[in-house]
């Protein structure tokens, strides 16, 4: 399943869940967007009594979970997967990235 698609008239990406692209309404013949291999989308969410962290591959679409909690704890495997993350250049991409994810992970 690919995430993106490339418009076949204006060249654009978009998601590859709508039926034509928004940028110039042409939907025919979309083709699937090459996507870089070091992007990662991710999330996290901080309850009273728990942490999660869930990361998504975009090229491959592997997931990985961590949960910091009463019943679980990952945090060791959270700091090594990041630093992994580091070391090989990659990118995470989130939803208010920068004003919390991003802060928080760092």
């Amino acid at each position: 399943m690919h995430y993106l698609s490339t418009c076949s008239g204006c060249s654009k990406t978009y998601p590859a869940d709508l039926e034509s692209c928004p940028h110039c309404g042409n939907w025919l013949d979309p083709q699937p967007a090459v996507l870089d291999v070091r992007d990662w989308g991710y999330d996290i969410e901080c309850y009273p009594n728990a942490f999660t962290a869930t990361f998504i591959h975009a090229h491959t679409g592997t997931e990985i979970q961590f949960e910091i909690s009463d019943r679980r704890n990952d945090y060791e495997r959270l700091v090594k997967f990041l630093y992994g993350l580091k070391d090989t250049g990659a990118r995470g991409i989130g939803f208010n990235n920068l004003g919390f994810d991003y802060p928080v992970v760092h």
